[in-house]
């Protein structure tokens, strides 16, 4: 059997699933794992995830159209999931590989794809979170990964705006009732 961890090339898959958000009009940034990736920190992940700045009102016309790429849903009760939730999960089982969807249309995520930046991955730009971004919701999340990712990119880039990390920190704290900023501040 293939081991598909270790063969397989995830970029054309990304560069398939963007071209059909554009398709059909999404606005989209890549976060997360993926994102740390083409950031310039080496690891590994098995999936790629994506924030749709919408709403998921046309799920069945998104699912149909990602699905011509070989991307089902992961789990059967996909589309109550991405109504309630606002989360899709995908996979391409030949290749042991999954595409996330997350779908939110905040003030914050739109901010978000006005700093990102843009990766050639596969032959197509796909639009990344900007690192003062990744690091916001890698202190947010809080999961050991998150924190190795974080402080690889506060080591790669030492120029990040840091008053920008910690304006919406602060502000995400307000809401979460988390330490957001002390956690940051022990990244640093």
């Amino acid at each position: 059997m293939n081991d598909s961890r270790t063969s397989f090339d995830a970029d054309p898959l990304i560069a398939e699933t963007v071209i059909r958000l554009e398709r059909l009009g999404y606005r989209y940034v890549m976060i997360d794992g993926q994102a740390v990736i083409h950031h310039g920190h080496r690891r590994y992940t098995g999936d790629a995830d994506f924030t749709v700045l919408s709403m998921p009102d046309r799920i069945e016309e998104l699912t149909a159209t990602l699905a011509e790429i070989g991307l089902r849903p992961a789990v059967p009760e996909w589309k109550a999931l991405a109504e309630r939730a606002l989360v899709l999960p995908l996979a391409d089982s030949e290749v042991n590989f999954g595409i996330d969807l997350s779908f939110n249309n905040s003030e914050y995520l739109d901010r978000c794809f006005k700093r990102s930046v843009v990766a050639r991955i596969g032959g197509t730009d796909v639009r990344l979170l900007g690192v003062e971004d990744l690091v916001i919701h890698k202190v947010i999340a809080q999961r050991v990964q998150d924190h190795v990712d974080a402080v690889e990119l506060l080591s790669r880039y030492l120029d990040l705006d840091h008053g920008l990390i910690r304006s919406w920190l602060e502000q995400f704290a307000e809401v979460t009732g988390e330490p957001l900023l002390e956690f940051f501040s022990r990244w640093l």
